[in-house]
């Protein structure tokens, strides 16, 4: 027999646009830790609407940016910075307020931060 969702189940629903129809709660997925790699803010082939769509649909105890989070060497030879990229880091400083630790593992394309 299929299972089906309880009444009292909550729903979690995140869309690339980050907006949900009117009327739906908003519940956020919660987890003890998180792990992101690659994600080259800065480069034209990064997904940042899905990951701001992704950051905006947790809560964690612990974020943790794992290597080329910012790709310094594309922005080094040409400047590529798109409001999608400002919406994951406000995403960020946005789970950082809620009490979420932070912890940054540069990679190779963001050891200048090191």
């Amino acid at each position: 027999m299929p299972q089906t969702r309880s009444e009292h189940e909550s729903i979690s629903i995140w869309t690339i646009s980050g907006l949900l129809p009117k009327g739906l709660p908003v519940q956020r997925n919660q987890f003890r830790s998180v792990f992101i790699s690659d994600a080259h803010l800065g480069s034209r082939g990064c997904k940042a609407e899905v990951l701001a769509a992704f950051l905006k649909s947790i809560d964690t105890r612990t974020l943790y940016l794992v290597g080329d989070i910012v790709d310094f060497w594309r922005l080094e030879s040409r400047s590529y910075w798109p409001a999608a990229h400002n919406e994951v880091v406000r995403h960020i400083l946005k789970l950082v307020k809620r009490g979420t630790r932070v912890v940054f593992v540069p990679g190779n394309h963001d050891e200048a931060v090191r």
